[in-house]
């Protein structure tokens, strides 16, 4: 940890080169590692939008704009898995822009667009969208830029079109807006970029063990804030808590605004924060008193939740939704789930998902729908489907239609539990291993430059060696024997790795297949 330096004072390693470039924004010079953002992705959006009533846009042909695109990490993906869409971005940074279109270049990608430009030079004729995302961007502009992206949601968005924007909320960021005073006001005076972040550092971490003993509350607060900020790295820090501009809202204040350029809320694209389930069900009851608005309602919600970050689904005023999560609706969805079995003997069947949630349930056909989406992971299925594969576990007397709501029910549970997917449409997964499996072209042009590849879910996967080793030589044209041979031809040349068996490649793919990185041949 470093020491809190007087103003003014250097210090051995305040010397940083961020970019060689010639400086344009404080993005070219702190470069922000900006990762497919799951939530922003058009499904996300779609799937609240069908949820409550909408007709979505089909993403094999959606028009997509993203605001604030940086280098393309969150919107390439897309263009990618969708190849009928087309996608177009807009950032500010000259070097991000060059990055993203050389990728774009490299990936051979007619549908991708991106444009070195201000958000405050797009005006209706830039075109409509079926969805607009503006990720990371919102809290940390002027007033007259938050404005601008507020307008184009409503002069740039298709009648049934969707918008998503995130934003820093209240209460949450009042508490860590304490400790971002006290480290901008400290750092202010260093404006070499690495010393301002390390000072910063410096000071939470000295005030947090000196502050006074006769406020522990308030110490408690600061320590919390340096295990927060201990966990991220320098460019996150510098950009999402330090930037100049952060401008928290309530929700309330949010959807008011948004209601002054023609929107209205549809939800958040975390469902799940659109409902109290968590809350004990006298709790529950009184927050239905309170209020019959979903947006009041949402800002109670947050009040108990002390949220600090929001995803929020804008629409236009016009489009007329249903606030109710209707089982029924389920059939108009994929379901995907994959988790993981724990069985304890005498108690009921426990699964456990990646986000560490968890299902205990004695229920059958849920059980055995869960057991099955895991099976067939990362492809979804339709509720018949399900209920197909399922049908055996069901009492011989209920009806099909009696089936189908149980079941709908269940999973419409475990989805505002977020332990099973909704999707409205899946990007070209493979089913199995194929005989000449194919990893994701996109992964195999990632891996030259990063660790952090994007599976076809819109998902970043750290690649270990014998994963990058198969990904790069898996395309589409070797089988096992062939693929084999060429992955340790080439760990001849890597220290890193040792030479792999038929078996171990063969344990590879599944995992690139369970990953979601191998493609079906039907796509190709």
């Amino acid at each position: 940890m470093s020491t809190p330096l007087p103003p003014n004072q250097s210090a051995d390693d305040s010397e940083l080169v961020f970019s060689d470039a010639s400086l344009h924004t404080e993005y070219d010079e702190v470069p922000y590692e900006n990762h497919p953002f799951r939530r922003s992705h058009p499904d996300a959006q779609a799937v609240v939008g069908k949820l409550f009533g909408m007709n979505v846009a089909p993403l094999s042909t959606a028009r997509v704009l993203e605001l604030g695109c940086g280098n393309g990490n969150n919107l390439v993906p897309i263009a990618y898995s969708f190849p009928g869409s087309s996608c177009v971005g807009v950032d500010l940074s000259p070097q991000a822009i060059s990055q993203g279109v050389e990728f774009v270049k490299q990936l051979r990608l007619p549908n991708v667009l991106m444009r070195q430009m201000s958000i405050a030079d797009i005006q209706p004729s830039f075109g409509t969208f079926d969805y607009i995302v503006c990720h990371g961007i919102y809290s940390w502009v002027g007033a007259d830029i938050r404005d601008k992206i507020l307008q184009i949601c409503n002069d740039n968005l298709a009648p049934n079109g969707i918008a998503y924007i995130s934003y820093n909320c209240l209460p949450g960021w009042h508490f860590r807006g304490l400790a971002r005073e006290l480290m901008r006001f400290h750092a202010k005076p260093y404006k070499e970029p690495k010393l301002f972040v390390s000072q910063s550092r410096a000071i939470l971490d000295f005030t947090a063990k000196h502050s006074s003993m006769s406020d522990p509350l308030y110490r408690a607060l600061l320590e919390r804030e340096v295990r927060t900020v201990s966990a991220i790295p320098d460019w996150h820090l510098f950009h999402d808590y330090l930037e100049e501009n952060n401008a928290p809202c309530y929700v309330e204040e949010f959807v008011q605004r948004a209601e002054a350029h023609g929107l209205q809320y549809l939800g958040d694209s975390e469902v799940s924060k659109l409902v109290p389930q968590e809350f004990p069900v006298e709790v529950q009851q009184m927050l239905g008193r309170f209020s019959s608005d979903i947006v009041r309602l949402e800002q109670y919600m947050d009040f108990l939740r002390n949220r600090m970050f929001r995803r929020t689904l804008l629409v236009k005023k016009d489009v007329t939704l249903t606030r109710e999560f209707e089982p029924r609706n389920v059939e108009h969805f994929l379901v995907a789930c994959s988790m993981r079995k724990e069985v304890v003997p005498g108690q009921p069947n426990k699964f456990i998902h990646a986000n560490g949630g968890a299902l205990q349930t004695a229920n059958a056909p849920i059980t055995a729908t869960v057991e099955y989406l895991t099976n067939i992971w990362p492809r979804a299925a339709t509720l018949d489907q399900i209920l197909e594969a399922v049908k055996s576990v069901f009492p011989t007397q209920a009806s099909l239609e009696a089936r189908k709501l149980a079941l709908a029910s269940g999973i419409l549970k475990c989805f505002l539990a977020e332990l099973i997917e909704l999707r409205t449409e899946d990007p070209a997964l493979a089913a199995q291993v194929e005989t000449k499996p194919k990893a994701s072209r996109l992964a195999q042009a990632q891996l030259a430059k990063s660790d952090v590849i994007t599976n076809l879910l819109h998902e970043p996967i750290l690649a270990d060696e014998p994963l990058k080793s198969v990904i790069r030589h898996a395309d589409g044209s070797n089988d096992l024997l062939e693929l084999t041979k060429k992955v340790n031809a080439a760990v001849s040349q890597n220290a890193k790795v040792s030479a792999m068996s038929e078996q171990q490649v063969a344990l590879q793919l599944h995992r690139l297949l369970k990953n979601g990185l191998l493609e079906s041949s039907e796509a190709r």
